[in-house]
């Protein structure tokens, strides 16, 4: 089984990323890669580069998972990063996987428009670690973009519902009168 990825984005490509621009998607020859906010993932992407976590790359690497290679990345906490968690805070090890692979046929693939596409395998790898944002579509053939539009809306109406059912009136707050 095969599963398209809709990854969340905690970042930016930075100033010295190298890049081939003539060509969609782009060549990434050197990655920099300014992170706003503290990934919740161990899997996230910054068009086009793929980030997954020090954890995450030891997995790929032990099940030897095919389609991927895992490159040195500039991963530095962009102004934004440091506003909200202060000077100190520090980003986790992080590594760039290049997608190499062949959707539905290795591991880790990508079909045409950037659709990641992995195995059950790196499902399962990935889902055995953080994964707070990452959505899974099963199927053999890569996803409409309306498709791709309804699984968003209903991840987005699930949390908006767990946010709503998990909030409490604070102190002061006053229901609407009932007309």
């Amino acid at each position: 089984m095969f599963y398209f990825v809709q990854l969340p984005m905690f970042g930016e490509l930075g100033p010295r990323t190298e890049m081939d621009t003539s060509i969609h998607p782009p060549v990434v020859r050197e990655f920099h890669c300014l992170v706003d906010m503290m990934p919740r993932s161990a899997i996230w992407r910054v068009f086009p580069c793929v980030i997954v976590s020090h954890q995450l790359a030891t997995r790929l690497q032990q099940h030897s998972c095919s389609g991927c290679e895992l490159k040195k990345a500039i991963c530095e906490p962009s102004e934004a990063f440091f506003h909200f968690y202060g000077k100190s805070a520090r980003l986790p090890d992080l590594h760039w996987c290049v997608v190499t692979g062949k959707a539905y046929v290795d591991d880790v693939g990508l079909a045409e428009g950037w659709k990641l596409i992995v195995s059950d395998k790196v499902k399962q790898l990935i889902e055995a670690g953080e994964a707070a944002g990452v959505s899974f579509l099963a199927g053999e053939h890569p996803p409409s973009d309306d498709e791709i539009r309804a699984k968003t809306w209903a991840d987005a109406a699930k949390v908006a519902e767990a946010l709503k059912s998990s909030r409490k009136p604070s102190p002061g707050w006053f229901a609407p009168p009932k007309l």
